[in-house]
């Protein structure tokens, strides 16, 4: 018996010797050996199994040494043991082991199967050694094991790592989920402190795949999992296991991370799991979220290759993308796999048929719907989608012979059908068929918000808003007939028929009945205010709306409040509400564009050149500064003589190339550069705009005037002529402009030579007014002439 217990520890103690920090075998498994052996070599046993081992593990003592002293011991065979046991060498080995792990007397009492007076001398001298020491014995009850640790002891680095992760197994092991996360939370803070040479000396490359495990098991701490998984793999350490592979595959599925689930299931196949549906399932749901259909497209292809299908819920996602996409072909390919692996599937075939919708094959959606028909697996959605088929054709009266079908068959419609053929009638201007379709819906007691908002739009857009205002104040006692939406159509009907107190009303009794006005109510308010110029009224709906802080900030009602502070000339106010707009980090374009216009109507140009900058550089494709925003802004630059802003802004308009396209923004431009004295400038653009189009009458009116005055009559002359030759009928102003300038520019000769010309060109009938101005024209300049002959 004692050669077979040196043989087994001579055999352990050379993995040790090896591999320090490697756990050989179940620390019981020793106890229960040597107390069987009961030799007289059972104290070092026991030392040797329980201390060495788990020092050897946690990596705590001189543990090569031991496997040495063990080595030594081992020499020879059972007759040479007596001689060994004499040798000198030998004698002081043991002894010097023995002194380097004498036991506690803690642990002692523990050998003793003692465990209470155990635990009460632990609890007096509770120290780092015992307590890895008990916490590693599978002895202790759950409530035991917490003692211990709550022991005050100062353990190293390493060591309260060991701990934690012992914890952590004795948690699962006991089911307590609470605490297993609350001892996770503090492995994770105390590794966030480590630097990678403490991490790599601190823990053995197998206790990475539980630690990651645990973390993956809490969806609290996935994105902790993800990052420690990524750190053991590109530190290249080892690979967690299989089980855990799963649990990270599942976590990047959920992130859409599809390079780690292939990276991932690449690793799986490899520890032979090729094939396993779960995984594919996995890896397409990844692609599903990431909407990257093309390679969910491949993994379909793969599956194929395992005689593997998806679900039908990945199959419905991947229509609704295909649908999203206008990936027609695409959908096809699963409307064949579908025909074969499901071919009674209602939800799946109903997002097929609105791809097809989508992608303008109402047809063969209509196909679908016919084939389900016949099969009896049509419900409410399948009906609707047929309807909004028929409404894609344009067909709006096949729509409503199928849901004159539909109410023959077992299914009733619902609310949302009525609403879509009434909405569709709306569009198409069908009144009379929307208000058939209305009294339908009356007459089966269908009653629903989506449905009174749809009549109450078709009304107001057929022109009878009167007759909306009278269904909804029906409606106002049924609750499931009205929301936000409803009513804001009311305070809309109002405002159309010019009710603002009406309007006014309405945001009262919606509070008064239990529903939040939103921004479209109030702005709405502020702007049929600022309209009609009611300014007590407009100054009531801004104080009741500045007490609700989620609407007040409302970049729509904010925008509405400017508006209405210039129309009244509240400067200060407009500069307020501006700077707190500005203050804001997503503004739209309506926000962009009435800032600009506010500063630059309240002569705050250079402000305008900021927010026009900003608007530029936000790189926000959806905000960009409308033409008579820009055209605003440099019509105020031009009159003020703001050279400076005017010049930043046409700098802006060229290397952005903003409204280059409209005519009007550049003949602004014209306007700008006449009036600051940079005509040559004026002369470029307008060059500019003949090379693309032949100039509207407005642009040449405006070269005109710049010609006159910067005293270039005759160049305007020229002009005028290059106008006719280009085909283009002066109008009266622009006759007038030409004529007056010529006058004012001392011109006699010139002046009689265009007048006889526009007689010819009038065909000796001179309009009216035109014979007034000239008249004019003439009195002042004879009294201008009379002047300078008296003086």
């Amino acid at each position: 018996m004692l050669h077979l217990c040196r043989s087994f520890i001579s055999s352990s103690s050379s993995i040790i010797s090896d591999c320090r920090y490697r756990l050989i075998a179940r620390t019981s498994l020793y106890y229960n050996f040597s107390k069987y052996l009961q030799t007289s070599h059972s104290y070092f046993l026991k030392q040797f199994s329980k201390q060495c081992f788990l020092r050897s593990e946690h990596g705590i003592g001189k543990d090569d040494d031991d496997a040495v002293t063990m080595t030594s011991l081992n020499k020879g065979n059972d007759d040479t043991i007596g001689t060994q046991l004499n040798n000198h060498r030998f004698r002081n080995d043991l002894r010097s082991f023995r002194k380097r792990h004498r036991l506690s007397k803690a642990q002692r009492l523990y050998l003793k199967n003692d465990l209470e007076n155990c635990l009460l001398e632990y609890r007096k001298r509770p120290n780092t050694l015992d307590a890895l020491y008990f916490i590693h014995s599978p002895t202790f009850s759950f409530e035991q094991y917490l003692d211990i640790y709550k022991q005050p002891i100062t353990p190293s680095v390493r060591q309260r790592i060991l701990i934690l992760m012992e914890m952590i197994d004795i948690c699962s092991k006991f089911q307590k989920e609470e605490n297993k996360k609350t001892f996770i939370h503090e492995l994770v803070e105390l590794l966030k402190t480590l630097k990678e040479e403490e991490l790599r000396k601190y823990i053995a490359p197998n206790r990475w795949t539980s630690f990651i495990y645990w973390l993956a098991q809490d969806k609290n701490l996935e994105k902790e999992a993800i990052y420690w998984y990524n750190y053991i793999v590109d530190k290249g350490l080892r690979l967690p296991k299989k089980v855990t592979l799963h649990q990270m595959l599942r976590i990047f599925s959920s992130y859409g991370e599809y390079e780690k689930c292939r990276s991932i299931m690449n690793h799986l196949n490899n520890m032979g799991d090729a094939g396993n549906p779960v995984n594919y399932a996995l890896l397409l749901n990844s692609l599903c979220k990431s909407k990257n259909l093309t390679q969910a497209m491949e993994v379909l292809e793969e599956m194929k290759q395992f005689n593997l299908v998806p679900r039908v819920g990945l199959l419905i996602f991947l229509v609704k993308i295909c649908s999203e996409k206008k990936a027609l072909e695409e959908g096809k390919i699963i409307h064949m796999l579908t025909k074969h692996e499901y071919p009674h599937c209602t939800e799946l075939y109903n997002s097929i048929a609105y791809l097809y919708i989508a992608c303008g094959h109402s047809e063969e959606a209509i196909e679908i719907f016919k084939q389900m028909k016949q099969d009896g697996t049509m419900n409410f959605v399948t009906w609707n989608c047929w309807i909004q088929a028929k409404i894609s054709q344009k067909d709006t009266y096949g729509a409503i012979d199928v849901l004159n079908e539909m109410g023959k068959s077992n299914i009733e419609p619902s609310p949302s059908n009525f609403s879509t053929l009434i909405s569709a009638c709306t569009k198409h201007k069908l009144f009379d068929e929307g208000k058939k379709i209305y009294e339908q819906a009356q007459q089966r007691n269908v009653c629903s918000a989506e449905l009174t908002t749809s009549i109450m739009n078709l009304y107001i857009r057929c022109g009878q808003p009167q007759i909306a205002i009278t269904i909804c104040n029906k409606m106002k006692h049924e609750k499931e007939a009205m929301d936000v939406e409803t009513w804001n159509l009311l305070i809309r009907a109002n405002l159309s028929v010019d009710n603002i107190r009406g309007a006014i009303d309405t945001v009262r009794e919606m509070k008064l009945r239990g529903y939040e006005p939103n921004s479209y109510s109030f702005a709405s308010l502020i702007a049929a205010c600022t309209y009609h110029k009611l300014h007590e009224e407009g100054i009531y709906i801004i104080d009741v709306v500045n007490k609700y802080d989620h609407i007040k900030n409302q970049l729509e009602v904010k925008t509405a409040k400017v508006h209405f502070y210039l129309q009244f000339r509240y400067k200060k106010r407009v500069l307020l509400t501006l700077e707190e707009m500005r203050q804001q980090k997503k503004l739209d374009t309506n926000a962009y564009n009435c800032m600009i216009q506010a500063y630059s109507m309240i002569d705050r140009r250079d402000l305008a050149c900021e927010v026009l900058h900003e608007m530029i550089i936000s790189n926000n494709e959806e905000t960009h500064p409308s033409p008579p925003t820009i055209i605003m802004l440099l019509q105020r630059c031009a009159r003020s003589r703001d050279i400076v802003n005017g010049e930043k802004v046409v700098e802006m308009i060229k290397q952005n190339k903003l409204c280059q396209k409209e005519e009007a923004v550049l003949a602004v431009m014209i306007f700008f550069f006449s009036k600051v004295g940079h005509f040559d400038k004026a002369v470029e653009v307008f060059e500019q705009i003949v090379k693309t189009r032949v100039p509207n009458i407005r642009t040449w009116n405006i070269l005109l005037l710049g010609y006159f005055a910067n005293q270039q009559p005759r160049q305007a002359l020229d002009a005028f002529d290059r106008m006719l030759q280009m085909n283009v009928d002066p109008p009266e102003q622009t006759l007038a402009i030409v004529l007056k300038g010529l006058i004012h520019a001392g011109l006699v000769d010139e002046s009689r030579q265009f007048y006889n010309h526009m007689v010819t060109l009038w065909k000796g009938e001179m309009p009216q007014t035109l014979k007034k101005m000239i008249e004019s024209l003439t009195n002042d300049a004879m009294e201008e002439s009379n002047t300078m002959t008296h003086n």
